[in-house]
């Protein structure tokens, strides 16, 4: 008899864990070591990961993440060139927020811990105004603007916006609402009024989540983990593994 022995095929797991403040590029003046993320970096990392042939599943852990509209949607577009490029994709959320919602929205599961929450209450902006802290110390901005739009120097002439400035402000928010609107509700597979209805009310427990299909399913991290690692052995994509041990917990 000829015992043929075919050797186990190993799917790598790449785990990203995303948490903290997301920089474009790193500062010369940081004296600690501590940069957060850089997100061309973690683009370029998730990248490399969609075109190498070895890694067959994609796990992103996110934490409290400072993510723009903009970052979301470049994190968006790249978990769904991920899955072009036939890899699985899963999401794991401590936590979910407008814009993590919609930049994770397009991955194959979306799970948020069972403790966890939906805190969406939509977009803001802030203006500050300086003209009253200018005339404490006796100082007068001395400006001229050309068009009742160009408002971008207001807040060292007046204390409050303007009509057009406020007109103005309101539609950028409104605008860039409706896109999160847009982009979260089609790769969530739900009407933007279902989901603009689970916004409205601004706390959602991780079970309203699930029943607004806003998640796939409630799951602790450990399990998620073990659950995935069943297929594939894990490594740590992001960010890159320190040489001293990690006592954060």
């Amino acid at each position: 008899l000829i015992w043929v022995v075919w050797p186990s095929v190993v799917t790598p797991l790449r785990v990203y864990k995303l948490a903290g403040n997301v920089s474009e590029k790193a500062s010369p003046w940081n004296l600690f070591g501590n940069e957060g993320i850089i997100w061309p970096e973690l683009l370029a990392q998730l990248q490399a990961d969609a075109a190498d042939d070895t890694v067959k599943t994609i796990v992103l852990k996110i934490g409290e993440l400072g993510l723009g509209p903009a970052q979301a949607e470049e994190l968006s577009a790249a978990i769904s060139a991920a899955k072009r490029a036939k890899k699985r994709v899963v999401a794991y959320l401590d936590r979910g927020t407008l814009t993590t919602l919609m930049a994770v929205a397009a991955a194959d599961v979306v799970a948020i811990t069972p403790e966890g929450s939906v805190i969406a209450p939509g977009l803001r902006a802030e203006v500050s105004f300086y003209k009253e802290i200018l005339d404490t110390i006796g100082v007068e901005a001395d400006i001229e603007s050309v068009g009742q739009f160009k408002s971008a120097m207001e807040p060292y002439t007046r204390t409050s916006f303007s009509d057009p400035a406020r007109e103005n402000l309101e539609t950028l928010v409104d605008g860039l609402y409706r896109s999160l609107l847009a982009h979260t509700s089609a790769a969530r597979s739900i009407t933007p009024a279902k989901l603009e209805e689970a916004i409205d009310k601004g706390l959602l427990t991780a079970e309203a989540a699930k029943s607004a299909r806003l998640v796939d399913t409630l799951v602790y991290w450990g399990e998620l983990l073990d659950g995935e690692k069943k297929v594939g052995e894990a490594s740590l994509a992001w960010p890159k593994p320190a040489e001293t041990p990690d006592f954060g917990s």
